[in-house]
């Protein structure tokens, strides 16, 4: 299951200005690079890593610059994958008809944390796209 989610921005900068600094801010955050166009980016979060580090993260996403006007318009699509958490949840869940409340704590606790973790990649993703369009380098 992925939840997707769309946010755009106006930019005075020119495409090849945009287009560096979406893959520069995407190889700081250490996300793979999927394809690269002139008008067209698209990446992912490579590998599993730690928990910690997929805290305030998107699954994967694109961004897509149009000209419109003297401005250029910044489309950022972005997803959240569950595949995980749909997996674990049901099996903490009957887990703790067998073996009692703490699989059923740990099955709340990882809801609350999943549901955390998109509030936080949400607001990380309005920065990004913030950085990228401003006009200072």
């Amino acid at each position: 299951m992925k939840l997707r989610y769309t946010i755009q921005k106006t930019s005075i900068l020119s495409t090849s200005i945009l287009n560096e600094k979406i893959i520069l801010v995407l190889k700081e955050l250490d996300y793979a690079l999927i394809k690269i166009d002139s008008n067209f980016i698209s990446f992912n979060l490579e590998g599993w890593g730690s928990t910690a580090k997929q805290v305030g993260k998107v699954n994967g996403g694109t961004f897509e610059i149009t000209l419109s006007d003297n401005e250029r318009i910044v489309k950022f699509d972005y997803y959240f994958s569950f595949t995980l958490q749909l997996f674990l949840i049901p099996v903490f869940i009957a887990l703790s008809f067998w073996e009692g409340i703490p699989f059923l704590i740990l099955s709340i606790f990882a809801v609350i944390v999943s549901i955390i973790g998109v509030f936080i990649a949400k607001a990380k993703c309005q920065e990004i796209l913030i950085q990228i369009t401003e006009t200072n380098l």
